[in-house]
């Protein structure tokens, strides 16, 4: 049993130093074997006349606070000292939306999920000792390159990320649940607004990180959900794994 409050977590936080201050704890955490939680946070930060948004305007951004087993941050990252803040493609202000976190246990990294990105980052943790460097992005317009070349297969408004495969490094299985929300049709831009463009899929990804390539190897196309997730495809992702 873990217990504490959002005000005593931000006065740990900022008297050890980290700029961030937690509006929420969202969607999910990660327990270690050492006694460590993982927490997927909220925070916020105030921008004066960003391109498209003159004058003021609050931008909700997710961070990862690592807490002890007494509840002391030890580590912290923020997307706001990471990520370009103009790229919003979808439910700006709510920046980020992080929406899953996993522990790598092969290099001791944190794949994040940001569902307002269609990202799913990887971040440099190394058991508590990494600069929170980001690896690499995975998703339009990140840091791989698609087999089949059309930035419509990729998946966008994601939930549920999480590692399919035994092997959390290098030739890699990725699981998610494909929302769809705003996918890109084109290279120039043009995103989907109603059905058959807008579809839903569970989906897995062939990740490779060495050479940073990806290919959607198996999804299944259901009702459009645009903000959750179904479970139509569950005897079909079943065979697959099979």
């Amino acid at each position: 049993m873990r217990q504490f409050n959002y005000n005593d977590l931000n006065q740990k936080l900022k008297g050890a130093g980290y700029n961030v201050q937690v509006y929420s704890i969202d969607h999910d955490f990660v327990s270690l074997s050492n006694g460590h939680l993982l927490l997927v946070t909220t925070d916020s930060r105030v921008f004066t006349d960003l391109p498209g948004y003159p004058g003021q305007i609050t931008v909700m951004g997710s961070a990862i606070i690592d807490l002890d087993s007494n509840n002391n941050p030890v580590w912290a990252w923020d997307a706001f000292d990471h990520l370009d803040v103009n790229r919003h493609p979808m439910y700006f202000p709510d920046w980020t939306h992080a929406n899953a976190l996993v522990y790598s246990a092969d290099d001791g990294n944190l794949p994040l999920s940001l569902r307002h990105q269609s990202w799913v980052l990887k971040i440099d943790y190394q058991n508590g000792n990494g600069a929170g460097d980001i690896i690499w992005r995975l998703g339009y317009q990140g840091d791989f390159e698609l087999s089949s070349g059309s930035p419509s297969d990729w998946f966008y408004g994601q939930h549920d990320a999480n590692i399919a495969s035994l092997n959390s490094t290098g030739d890699l299985q990725l699981a998610l649940f494909d929302n769809v929300n705003y996918r890109a049709l084109d290279s120039d831009g043009a995103t989907c607004a109603a059905v058959p463009q807008c579809y839903s899929a569970p989906s897995i990804f062939a990740v490779n990180e060495t050479t940073r390539t990806a290919s959607r190897n198996w999804s299944y196309v259901t009702p459009y959900s645009w903000w959750g997730g179904v479970n139509t495809g569950a005897s079909q992702f079943e065979h697959f794994l099979r």
